[in-house]
């Protein structure tokens, strides 16, 4: 939206490159929801809050979308550039010079709260910001509605769940014809390129989505709609939120939740939905792998030890005495079939896995799925005889916990423990992102870290907010007539070309010096890509002083991480030391932050200049005293990073599933231990993907996103125990987690666009005295779906919350959320 505005800024006013020395590119973007009157005027952090003298900025809206932004700054010089931005720069000089005003003219594509900044230069105190905000009355979006020539799995609120084998026909329908004012509808189809606006369609009609549309794996389609209202031919189109409805192609759907408590001493009967008239169930730690042509298996009280046992049902449609979705594997040679003894009859593999050798030649599985043997062990084949089948497509997942000792108080309503609920959506929300991260500082202010972001995203206390700009160095572009920011990142919106938008935004926290720390990087795509991926360190102090003779916002300080590829996961901060880790490495990196290595203006469109950075790794003999980057090599996938309260030793999680790290800064010692196996089946090589951890004074604690699952590790003896929390649909996972006041806190994301349950993704808890007694108890809520930014209401039925970072205050009293679909800070009270 911003970015369409810019140039239409420019062509209405006389550009000259300003002199770099007088500019300045960042501002503060201030929640315009405190915005009482048509102008407001905010100054950078001075030691005097004085604006110009008569300087005026102001806004208004006319014919539908149309926005004008005015200002006058009496006793300017007519050769001094007026910076008016949002997500950056774009330096603005009417013909006649400021001190006589200018007016600039722009439409805006969506309704809401529009937000503008101009930064104006000021004898007295160096510059000032006046920032002014309108509203542009939305146009409410239409109704998409699907009907259905069979039942689907599931119909739930923009999510139809169909059946691989059978996904039957739909229609779509709408009916805007009592909107007059509407122009016209815009239908997306899942054909339509992903930055183009789709096709104009009737006020009223219907589309029809056969089976065949819905056929090719396990995938998902989207369709839709938004009405649109054109002020003038050829001019920019209002248009309202999108009304989406997706199709899931699923294997089947099993009934109640994905992971079930089974009481000792009682049946467990497992029942599903499915087009399939042959399913195989696979229970290995029950000894159980066989076919059933019913939709239901129990499993007798007898056969069900104490324990978390994983069951897996493949549907297939038996046609000619074979599966519809069976791949047959056939033997390069004659000879004896020998199976690897290290995969088991009925086992998923994956691609490129040795199976079995037959005459002395190996056989490996050519797709994931499930082994179905044809030829026994041993057996004679000839050459082109099928030797094994893989069930290529995925099965349906369930848990059943038997008597594992913990006590679950299930869907309990969030309003019986919390007293209060805000959500603050990120204002302006464009260049902000998706909440991943968050943190409540001891102002019981949250900040908010993102995935896709160019901002970093402050929610007051008092439900207000700022979106903060990312320094980077401007490049005057004369191609554009306007200064363009350098790209540093790998982004996957991007492809092949470099992006000024970090795709990973994966930890931020508050240091004891209340300075508030981000890592943002790319996305690691290889060794040989040629997209540069520069993962940076951000350092934001809340009350520092941005001055007018600096080319950036001098309250972030950026350190840059050295090397090419780098996707920074982890991040602590203490003892003098920042720790960082590098997922794909493997490894954690240390170094004492110092004034010299602050580069928030680092030009990484030079190579020579990345090259010549400050901050390098350290050289043979070298350590991180020495003014350098320390690698401290670990074995995995390096995830997240946490400092023991004890002695500041660091603790890594890894990512691959294997092992748990120590390092001891002060002597250079690490050591690990082995993480226990994942109760489900993992995901890919990652297991569990063990994720986020958190150290008391007697246990590390780790949080496994795949197979939602908590791990405590007592420090004393070196014993682990994993704990499987309950979950509700297939599409959540653990993601964060977090201690404070005697119990683990922990989220359950759907960070799925099609959800199952919208209502699923939810918060819990785990009583530590109670689980290091040997008897878990824990309470996972439910409701919190209803909790929405007043100033965004819609968002209640337009999206659903996705529950990624969790923190809780070091009072106990708050526990804030950062909220993935809803683009929202959410902070609950506790009673």
């Amino acid at each position: 939206m911003f970015d369409a505005m810019l140039p239409l800024l420019l062509a209405a006013c006389s550009v000259t490159p300003p002199d770099p020395a007088q500019t300045d590119p960042t501002g503060t973007i201030t929640d315009p929801r405190t915005t009482t009157t048509t102008t407001t005027t905010t100054t950078t952090t001075t030691t005097t809050t004085t604006t110009p003298t008569g300087t005026t900025f102001t806004a208004a809206v006319s014919d539908t979308n149309l926005v004008t932004l005015t200002w006058s700054i009496p006793g300017a010089a007519a050769s001094d550039e007026v910076y008016v931005f949002d997500l950056g720069p774009a330096p603005a000089r009417c013909a006649e010079g400021p001190p006589d005003g200018c007016a600039v003219t722009t439409r805006v594509p969506r309704g809401g709260i529009h937000e503008y900044t101009l930064q104006a230069p000021d004898p007295v105190t160096g510059e000032a910001y006046l920032t002014v905000a309108v509203s542009v009355t939305p146009v409410d979006p239409p109704e998409l509605t699907v009907t259905h020539a069979t039942p689907p799995l599931l119909d739930a609120p923009g999510t139809v769940a169909v059946d691989l084998y059978d996904p039957g026909d739909h229609t779509l329908s709408w009916d805007a014809s009592a909107r007059a004012d509407l122009a016209y509808l815009r239908l997306r189809t899942p054909q339509t390129p992903l930055f183009s606006d789709g096709d104009e369609v009737a006020l009223t009609g219907e589309l029809a989505v056969p089976a065949d549309a819905l056929s090719g794996g396990l995938q998902t389609w989207t369709w839709s709609l938004e009405a649109c209202v054109e002020p003038a031919a050829g001019e920019t189109p209002l248009c309202s939120e999108r009304r989406t409805v997706s199709f899931r192609a699923l294997p089947g759907l099993l009934d109640g939740d994905r992971r079930l408590a089974v009481a000792p001493g009682a049946d467990a009967t497992l029942a599903w939905q499915s087009a399939g008239n042959l399913f195989y169930v696979d229970a290995p730690t029950l000894g159980i792998g066989a076919w059933t042509g019913d939709h239901a298996w129990t499993f007798p009280a007898g056969e069900l030890p104490p324990g978390v046992h994983e069951v897996t049902v493949v549907a297939c449609v038996l046609q000619d005495a074979v599966c519809s979705n069976r791949h047959d594997q056939p033997s390069p040679v004659a000879g004896l079939v020998a199976y690897d003894p290290n995969v088991p009859d009925g086992a998923f593999v994956f691609a490129g896995w040795h199976v079995a050798d037959v005459g002395g030649q190996p056989m490996v599985a050519s797709t994931t799925g499930l082994v179905a043997r044809v030829a026994a062990d041993g057996d004679a084949v000839a050459a082109g005889e099928p030797v094994f089948a893989m069930i290529t497509d995925e099965g349906m997942h369930q848990s059943l916990v038997v008597d594992d000792g913990a006590t679950w108080t299930l869907d309990r309503p969030w309003t019986d423990d919390f007293s209060a609920a805000t959500a603050t959506a990120a204002w302006p929300y464009a260049g902000v992102g998706q909440p991943l991260d968050i943190v409540l500082d001891d102002q019981g202010d949250a900040w908010v870290h993102s995935e896709f972001t160019r901002r970093l995203f402050h929610a007051r206390a008092d439900g207000t907010g700022e979106a903060l700009t990312h320094p980077l160095l401007q490049r005057y572009d004369p191609a554009t007539a306007r200064y363009v920011p350098v790209s540093p990142y790998a982004n996957p919106l991007s492809g092949a070309s470099p992006s000024t938008t970090s795709a990973a935004g994966e930890k931020v926290l508050v240091a004891d010096d209340g300075t508030v720390w981000a890592s943002v990087g790319g996305r690691y795509v290889g060794a040989d890509s040629p997209v540069p991926n520069h993962a940076r360190l951000l350092q934001f102090d809340p009350q520092g002083v941005d001055l007018r003779s600096t080319l950036q916002d001098d309250r972030y300080c950026v350190y840059p991480v050295p090397g090419d590829q780098g996707d920074v996961v982890g991040l602590a901060v203490g003892g003098g030391r920042v720790f960082f880790t590098h997922g794909w490495d493997g490894g954690l990196y240390v170094f004492e932050p110092r004034p010299e290595h602050c580069e928030p203006l680092l030009d990484y469109d030079d190579p020579a200049a990345v090259a010549a950075a400050a901050l390098q790794p350290c050289g043979a003999g070298e350590t991180a005293a020495d003014g350098c980057v320390q690698a401290v090599p670990l074995e995995g996938f390096g995830a997240h990073v946490t400092l023991d309260p004890v002695d500041g030793t660091a603790w890594v999680a890894d990512g691959f599933g294997t092992w748990l790290h120590h390092y001891d800064p002060a002597t250079g010692a690490t050591e690990r231990f082995a993480l226990p196996p994942p109760v489900g089946p993992g995901l890919s090589i990652f297991q569990g993907f063990p994720w986020q951890v958190r150290v008391t004074d007697d246990a590390v604690y780790v949080g496994e996103y795949a197979d939602r699952a908590l791990v405590r590790f007592d420090k004393a003896t070196g014993d682990m125990d994993l704990l499987a929390v309950p979950y509700r649909t297939e599409d959540l996972n653990l993601h964060s987690i977090d201690v404070s006041g005697g119990r683990l806190w922990f989220t359950l994301a759907n960070e799925t666009a099609a959800p199952l349950d919208p209502t699923a993704s939810t918060i819990g808890w785990v009583d530590l005295d109670d689980w290091t007694a040997g008897a878990p108890t824990g309470v996972i809520y439910a409701g919190l779906d209803e909790i929405v930014d007043p100033a965004w209401p819609q968002r209640l039925d337009l999206d659903h919350p996705s529950f990624r970072g969790i923190d809780v205050d070091d009072a106990d009293a708050h526990v804030g959320l950062a909220s993935m679909r809803r683009d929202e800070a959410v902070v609950l009270t506790l009673r």
